[in-house]
């Protein structure tokens, strides 16, 4: 470690414990200096509303075999509506990819349009 590096930390810890803080400091060569231990932050999951897999089986039948340029109606059922369209969102961003569909939400379920998606290969001249 540097010289100017160790002097300040060693300053660092002499007013710390000159005003009877407990502290915990890892340095640069990854060595922890103080009575308290630094533990791991674990990021807290919020409890499922749902049982698991109860939106994609949900889901799945109207999205599964939607041919392009079709209108499909998904209603919310028990789902909260914003719940249900994150899920459609996410399965049909994983089955077909982002841009080729759009959702609309309305009073009692949610109007999905897959888009007609030309092949690349017949703009080829």
């Amino acid at each position: 470690m540097h010289a100017i590096i160790q002097r300040e930390l060693d300053k660092a810890i002499k007013i710390l414990s000159s005003i009877n803080c407990k502290y915990a400091i890892e340095d640069p060569n990854g060595e922890i200096i103080g009575e308290l231990r630094i533990e791991a932050k674990t990021k807290q999951r919020k409890p499922c509303k749902y049982p698991p897999a109860a939106l994609s089986n949900y889901i799945r039948p109207f999205v599964q075999n939607l041919p392009e340029g079709i209108v499909t109606f998904i209603p919310y059922d028990q789902f909260e509506r914003n719940d249900l369209q994150r899920s459609v969102c996410a399965m049909a961003n994983k089955r077909w990819g982002k841009h080729t569909y759009t959702t609309h939400m309305l009073s009692d379920g949610l109007e999905m349009y897959k888009y007609k998606v030309q092949n690349e290969q017949q703009n080829i001249i």
